[in-house]
This record gives structure tokens, C-alpha cells and sequence, in this order.
């Protein structure tokens, strides 16, 4: 899950890999076989065999994924009946519905070969609000109204009591220079207006037990 390891392993792709495949002449092109399991939507096949939707294959490859339990829409590779198991004697449907139940998240990628964090499968990437399609643009604070203004007139009242507040953490536990981000955001959901602002954010590089008074001091 690390941007940095993803980057190191693109570019060893690219640089390393990808300079030695050799067309000798009179032969057909190489053949390249990419085998992995899928753990985040920007893996080796995310970047360079799949398209965005982490399903259609791109130009030149050919993608085969074989879930460990069949799923619904009628398009099993396999012929299978939706829940069925990919290989009982290995791993029944008992045992993998139970893994399903421990961690939805790391069954999705590990034994279905499909990262959560691609489909979104709790935040979609496009979402339609109950007021027509849900926006996203950058709303600057007003001192003078206490107000936040938007694009044109849009404007929302975050201590209206129609708002709904909220906060996301992000938690990375080193302060290395390579190392990911921790973030703490504050967001303000405006029901009426269909309209999402960020209140307040921190993104720094910490250790784990600096968490704790870094959210406080945030909080407060």
C-alpha cells in the first residue's frame, strides 16, 4: 500500500525489465505473463495491463481473473454458480466465507483478485447525491461571514445545524522522509446544498506515539 514501494516497483518495470525484452528477428513478439495477486489498484497490472476500472484489459494484454468464490453477474469464467468455490479442496466455501466475514477488505484483493480500493466498495468514486450528482470544488474561507464560499455564489454555513461534521484519519507510524503521510481532516457535509468543504486538515510525518496528542491538538 506504500506509494513509494508501488513507484520503486514501476520503475524497476520500466527501466529494468522492460529494457531487456528482446524481438529476435523471424519470431513472433516475446510473450509476457504477469502473475500477481492484487493488493492495490496501482499494482504492476493497475499501472500497465488494466484499465482504470481494474477490469478491462489494455491494448496488447489479455486479463484473467479467477475469483475464489464466484460472483454474481453471470460472467464466471468458469461456468460457476454465484458462491461457488474456486477449488474446495483447497479452500471451501465454508472457510472462505468465513475469511469474508474477518476481513472484507483483504479477501477482496487477496481471494478475489479485485482491490477494494479500486471499486470503492464503501466511499464510490462517482456518487449520485440525493440532490442530483454529488460535487467536489475547493470553497475558501470567508472570516467576515464565518462562512464558506464556493464556486459562483455557493456558499455553506458550517455551524448551521443542518450540517454534518466529521473527521478522517489516515495513520502512517514513521517519520523517515520516505515514508507515507498521516493526515487528520475535518469536513463539513451541507445535506441541503449536496456540498462537501474541508475544514481543516494535517498532514505530516509521524511516529505512532505522537498520534494521540497531534489529534487531540487538532480536535481542540
Amino acid at each position: 500500500l506504500s506509494e513509494a514501494h508501488r513507484l520503486s516497483k514501476s520503475n524497476t518495470y520500466t527501466s529494468v525489465f522492460g529494457s531487456r525484452r528482446t524481438q529476435l528477428r523471424g519470431l513472433p513478439p516475446p510473450l509476457e505473463v504477469m502473475m500477481l495477486t492484487r493488493w492495490h489498484e496501482g499494482d504492476l497490472a493497475g499501472v500497465f495491463a488494466l484499465e482504470e476500472d481494474g477490469e478491462t484489459p489494455k491494448r496488447g494484454w489479455c486479463a484473467l481473473r479467477l475469483p475464489a468464490v464466484a460472483e454474481p453477474g453471470g460472467n464466471d469464467r468458469l461456468g460457476r454458480e454465484v458462491g461457488q468455490s474456486l477449488c474446495p479442496q483447497i479452500a471451501s466455501k465454508d472457510f472462505l466465507e468465513t475469511r469474508l466475514r474477518e476481513d472484507p477488505v483483504w479477501f477482496s484483493c487477496i481471494y478475489q483478485g479485485s482491490p477494494i480500493h479500486a471499486q470503492g466498495n464503501f466511499f464510490k468514486k462517482t456518487y449520485e447525491g440525493a440532490g442530483g450528482q454529488l460535487t467536489f470544488h475547493h470553497h475558501r474561507y470567508d472570516p467576515s461571514s464565518r462562512r464558506y464560499r464556493g464556486p459562483g455564489e455557493a456558499v455553506i454555513d458550517a455551524a448551521a445545524e443542518s450540517t454534518v461534521h466529521f473527521m478522517v484519519l489516515d495513520l502512517a507510524t514513521s517519520k523517515r522522509t520516505k515514508a507515507d503521510w498521516t493526515v487528520f481532516s475535518h469536513w463539513a457535509f451541507d445535506p441541503w446544498l449536496n456540498t462537501l468543504v474541508l475544514v481543516d486538515r494535517v498532514k505530516d510525518r509521524f511516529s505512532t506515539d505522537e498520534h494521540s496528542g497531534v489529534l487531540t491538538d487538532f480536535v481542540t
